[in-house]
């Protein structure tokens, strides 16, 4: 273009010469269209053309170059846009930085700097609404947890995690509170499930009147059971058993008292009442079944006795008053032998002296023999030594004949008794063979076998000591019974507390093998099971996430360090501060701790050189402001007010210093000029004072005076 100008000019100032070869510099020329010029003047106003042309010229190659800046800053502000939109604080400002290196305009690079402020409160904000949102379901979930809603306090915590999936207390609970709560809650239902079942047994076994086996069981519950209700209700029954069991001890005390007082009636209506309030109370058992049968039977034969001593003692009387004095001797001899009532016996002794007159002394001794023989064989006879007891009243029938109770006992008692001996002998074998079959069960360990054993003997006997020594084998088998059962359950106990304190030590295999060995003891313990199942590989995931948290949080400290190196103490926060957020280990907390130290305090030390440089600044001092902003991006090179002034507000600031200088030394030149043109325009030197307004004009080329002089 502006060849072509040039060579324009030159064309037409050849073609006026060649047509007015005469015509010299200042000749006037007409063209067409355009006013009489001279020469000089054509050739002034095409350099002034030209000049134009290339103003044009470089000003459309200036737009072209702003477009093109235009076009790269629009492109990297808007990538970091979609990468401040999408969290990516580090990248966005990257974008923005090199828009920065690009942009000239300085209200364009005050306008991206905004941005970078803009983008940087929001990521705060947003960053900061995230932590409360996952404050806020953290409560929400650890409240929940309180309250045992558990599936309610698990979605809380996984939409935690959702927002930081390296959030510490929401993993905590998932992995390990929660399932633990639901092992914690689901032990807890099979206590109670198993103290419903012993308070259900234990009224089972009330109902059937064993009360030492029923609280046996309602204290199992008790202490099984964690409910308030139910151990309210099993503390009754319990008093209740106990109570009764008291009622029925004293009843059966009562009876031995009435029992020794000789009032056996009383004292059997009280070991009756005994037994129907404790059908087990041993005591009574043993007054009932054995000592007031056997009293009773005592009581009649006395009885029978005093009856048939009344009857000899009638019959001698009458034997006496038929003058048989032989006959009523016997029969009162009889009578005396037989009674115990002191009036018969001194009726008897009166008669014995009425007749003494009449009897002879050898007839008194032979009826004192006879009388020794029956008491003898009746001795006897209650001693069981029959055969003994049968040759006496067989003596006795031998001196008389007619002696009613001789005949008794020879004929009947006796026969009856050795009938009852055999039966009795048949019942002890029977509980002997019971007994052996227990002691076998006892001797191969069987101590179920051989207490049903010794219970069935203590059924089948009959005589007291039987029953006696049956019931005592019974108490020893319930005693080895009660030593298995807690040797068992101390040794439960003992493996469950070294499995917990191995585990709490995170000794996990051993503790596993604890835990193991208990099952084996006890296969339906839920503990053993719940540590196996549940607890141990929870616990097991926990240290690993741990060993990743920490890997993670090294990761993240560690990239801190490197941006930190690069100087973008901001982006190094983010990272410590992302990193300080999921860190459980000490060590690392107190390092990534250091670090954000150190580079708050670089951060605060660069604040501090920038508001010196812009107090600098106002005052004018650009070059000590400049000196302070550059201290500033050494200690933080990403410091966005540093970078403000140095590029954006200093340039302008001394770009507006060097127009105002510029105008100023043109309007001096401008005052200089017209005072120049006007003196030669008044000492008529035309050319040189039109050179000078000409050289006025071009610095300012409206002005008024300048114009019509040229």
């Amino acid at each position: 273009m502006k060849f072509i100008v040039v060579n324009a000019a030159f064309a037409g100032c050849i073609f006026a010469l060649l047509s007015a070869p005469s015509l010299g510099a200042d000749s006037s020329l007409k063209l067409h269209g355009d006013a009489d010029l001279t020469l000089r003047e054509m050739i002034e106003r095409a350099e002034q053309n030209i000049i134009k042309a290339d103003e044009l010229i470089e000003s459309r190659r200036e737009a072209e170059r702003k477009a093109l800046r235009a076009a790269e800053v629009r492109k990297a502000c808007d990538r970091a846009g979609i990468l401040a939109e999408s969290g990516d604080l580090a990248g966005a400002k990257a974008e923005w930085k090199r828009a920065l290196t690009i942009v000239r305009d300085p209200e364009a690079k005050s306008r991206i700097i905004e941005q970078v402020r803009q983008a940087e409160v929001k990521t705060a904000a947003q960053r900061a609404e995230r932590k409360l949102r996952i404050e806020s379901l953290n409560a929400e979930g650890t409240a929940l947890f309180e309250r045992r809603l558990l599936d309610e306090s698990q979605a809380r915590f996984r939409e935690s995690l959702i927002l930081e999936a390296s959030n510490p207390e929401a993993r905590r609970y998932i992995e390990s509170v929660i399932p633990a709560m639901r092992n914690e809650l689901r032990l807890q239902a099979a206590r109670e499930e198993d103290a419903k079942a012993a308070m259900e047994k234990g009224r089972s076994l009330f109902a059937d009147g064993d009360l030492k086996g029923s609280v046996a069981k309602w204290r199992e519950a008790l202490r099984m059971t964690s409910d308030t209700e139910r151990s309210a209700v099993i503390s009754s029954e319990i008093g209740r058993a106990e109570e009764r069991g008291g009622r029925a001890s004293s009843c059966a005390a009562e009876g031995v008292s009435l029992f020794q007082s000789g009032d056996i009636q009383a004292a059997e209506a009280m070991f009756r009442e005994a037994l129907a309030l404790d059908p087990m109370q041993l005591v009574a058992m043993d007054y009932l079944e054995v000592k007031v049968p056997a009293r009773k039977v005592e009581l009649h034969r006395l009885a029978v006795a005093e009856a048939e001593a009344r009857a000899a003692f009638e019959k001698g009387n009458r034997f006496f008053a038929e003058g048989d004095a032989e006959g009523a001797g016997t029969a009162w001899r009889e009578a005396d032998a037989a009674t115990r009532d002191p009036e018969l016996k001194a009726a008897v002794a009166a008669q014995f002296r009425k007749a003494e007159e009449r009897a002879a002394a050898e007839r008194a001794a032979a009826e004192a023999r006879l009388a020794a023989l029956v008491r003898d064989g009746e001795s006897l006879f209650q001693s069981d030594r029959l055969d003994e007891a049968d040759a006496k009243f067989r003596n006795a029938l031998a001196l008389d004949p007619s002696n009613w109770s001789s005949h008794q006992h020879v004929d009947v008692n006796i026969p009856k008794r050795r009938q009852e001996l055999e039966r009795l002998a048949l019942v002890e074998k029977n509980v002997a063979e019971v007994a052996l079959r227990g002691e076998g069960f006892l001797k191969s360990g069987d101590l179920e076998g051989a207490k049903a054993a010794f219970l069935e003997a203590v059924v089948i006997a009959e005589k007291p000591e039987s029953k006696g020594a049956m019931m005592e084998k019974v108490a020893q088998v319930t005693a080895a019974q009660q030593h298995r059962a807690t040797e068992l359950q101390t040794r439960i106990v003992a493996l469950a507390s070294e499995g917990e304190a191995l585990y709490r030590t995170d000794s996990l295999q051993a503790s596993e093998a604890k835990f193991k060995e208990l099952v084996a003891l006890d296969a339906s313990n839920l503990m053993a099971t719940g540590y196996l199942n549940d607890t141990i590989p929870a616990r097991k995931a926990e240290l690993e996430r741990r060993a990743v948290v920490a890997k993670q949080a090294r990761a993240a400290y560690e990239n801190g360090s490197r941006i930190a190196a690069t100087g973008d103490l901001k982006g190094a926060l983010d990272a410590w501060n992302e990193a300080l957020d999921i860190v459980e280990e000490a060590g690392l907390a107190a390092a990534i701790n250091a670090g954000i130290a150190e580079a708050k305090d670089k951060i605060a030390i660069a604040q501090g050189l920038c508001d010196e440089g812009a107090v600098l600044f106002k005052l004018g001092s650009l070059d000590r402001s400049a000196s302070k902003y550059q201290e500033a991006l050494a200690i933080d090179p990403m410091n966005l007010a540093a970078m403000d002034y140095l590029e954006v507000r200093l340039p302008a600031h001394r770009a507006e210093l060097m127009r105002q200088r510029k105008n100023a030394e043109r309007e001096a030149r401008i005052a200089i000029l017209v005072s120049e043109g006007e003196s030669l325009f008044k000492a008529d030197s035309l050319d040189v004072s039109a050179a000078k307004f000409k050289e006025l004009l071009v610095l300012d080329a409206s002005n008024s005076m300048a114009t019509p002089m040229c």
